[in-house]
């Protein structure tokens, strides 16, 4: 089993089975991963040839594959619910209520011009997380000189959860590129699985993950939970109706998160890779 192109399959002799699982198109991201794309072709191939079994964690990604020749299984990311942690203490960000908050690393894959809509609009921003140093600098600086914006960097994965009950809205804002089309963030069901309502690029992954959403609750409900982007306005206006409705779906975030925890996502695993029964389900 290998979580990337590294030559791990078919060293471990005969009665094992060799898993090829892909969390990201590692060759569409070739140039975030500074890593040349030809050379990662050529190790993808190698990999699925040699697999006994794929598993793709998008529908994307599964039929890039499936074009190649192989027959992945479309397993998602998961999250572990807040009921499975316990509620934390929110940390004091310094920013006036309601808070927008993007948690998790910021590079070319994130869309600065929904970041800089949102401050102009008159929102609180919170940005948390590592910085590529090439992604737009002197943007990036003019961002986070706004009064109404703060970064505060990377900080340890055991203050996350407090950062999470901080902020009021989370935000997914991935630009339309080949590398996030074939992504499932994870940021959105973390955003979910503490009981934070999420606006998201609305990225295939993304478009799934509602209409899953839209068979468990009504839509006014629902537009309280996860709400799908296509530009900036977009991510204004849908953070406006979030912040302006009701304060008790918290409960329903995380119950929509549970039907994603990684608990289910390991089933799902163990069945895909002939540990047990046939794969459940129709993901």
């Amino acid at each position: 089993m290998t979580l990337d192109l590294g030559g791990l399959l078919g060293g471990w002799g005969s009665g094992v089975t060799n898993v090829m699982y892909g969390t990201d198109d590692y060759v569409a991201g070739a140039g975030l991963m500074r890593m040349s794309a030809r050379h990662l072709r050529r190790r993808e191939r190698q990999a699925l040839s040699r697999a006994d079994v794929t598993v793709a964690v998008s529908s994307d990604l599964a039929r890039r594959w499936a074009d190649m020749g192989a027959r992945p299984v479309v397993i998602p990311n998961g999250c572990w619910p807040l009921s499975c942690m316990g509620a934390p203490q929110a940390k004091e960000v310094g920013l006036p209520s309601p808070v927008v908050g993007l948690i998790g690393r910021l590079s070319d894959r994130i869309d600065l011009n929904a970041l800089m809509a949102i401050a102009d609009s008159g929102q609180s921003l919170l940005l948390m997380g590592p910085r590529d140093p090439r992604w737009e600098p002197q943007r990036f600086r003019e961002l986070t000189g706004k009064p109404s914006v703060r970064y505060i960097g990377p900080v340890p994965s055991a203050e996350v959860p407090a950062y999470l009950a901080a902020i009021d809205v989370g935000i997914t804002p991935y630009r339309d590129t080949e590398f996030n089309r074939a992504s499932f963030p994870l940021k959105t069901l973390e955003y979910l699985s503490a009981g934070v309502p999420v606006v998201t690029s609305s990225l295939p992954a993304m478009r799934w993950l509602r209409a899953d959403l839209e068979e468990a609750e009504t839509m006014d409900v629902a537009d309280q939970i996860l709400v799908l982007a296509d530009d900036s306005q977009d991510y204004v206006s849908a953070v406006r109706m979030i912040t302006a409705g009701s304060s008790e779906a918290a409960d329903r975030r995380i119950a929509f998160a549970s039907r994603h925890s990684w608990a289910k996502r390991a089933e799902q695993f163990a069945s895909a890779t002939g540990l047990h029964g046939p794969l459940a389900g129709g993901l």
